[in-house]
């Protein structure tokens, strides 16, 4: 299997399990399950962060621009956060592109703040409900030629995992 199919099967994954891991760690946030799946979240999120320079920005960016944002503010998102770091430093990181890790890193933390502000009021509550200045800011790279469509495809696999995640489980982020 190449290494490409691969990581696009792990980019559904890690974003189905990122969400579980969330919505557990709001429930239960020092449960065992939450921490396994805390855990194998990491553990995919840094598999995808080795995979190469654009999928270093573009993953590294959205972690960095989440605990900036404060929201790794859970014991089980902590342990799931060094998961994270140790696999990607044991798969070999790769050194991120430094554009797309700055637009990526803002776009993810102004999703996170407005996320925080207008879920379920105000006039923003929908675009920031689904985290959008996210998605653009990944299309607009994309459209720019400034990452590839390998990189585009993959952040919409876990992304979309992602929110049919939050959706199954009933919670809102």
């Amino acid at each position: 299997m190449s290494d490409l199919i691969l990581a696009l099967i792990i980019c559904p994954l890690a974003g189905a399990t990122l969400k579980l891991a969330d919505t557990m760690s709001e429930q239960q946030s020092n449960s065992s399950r939450c921490f396994l799946t805390s855990g194998i979240s990491g553990f995919l999120i840094g598999s995808l962060i080795s995979f190469d320079a654009y999928s270093s920005a573009m993953f590294s960016g959205i972690v960095i621009g989440v605990i900036l944002a404060g929201k790794v503010d859970r014991p089980c998102l902590g342990f799931g956060l060094i998961v994270t770091a140790l696999t990607a430093w044991l798969l070999g990181l790769r050194m991120p592109v430094m554009l797309p890790l700055l637009f990526i890193v803002l776009a993810s933390l102004a999703d996170e703040m407005g996320h925080d502000r207008y879920l379920g009021t105000g006039r923003f509550h929908r675009f920031f409900e689904y985290r959008c200045i996210l998605k653009l800011a990944i299309i607009l790279l994309w459209l720019l030629r400034i990452i590839p469509l390998h990189s585009l495809s993959m952040f919409f696999l876990f992304d979309l995992a992602y929110d049919l995640s939050s959706r199954i489980l009933g919670s809102h982020g």
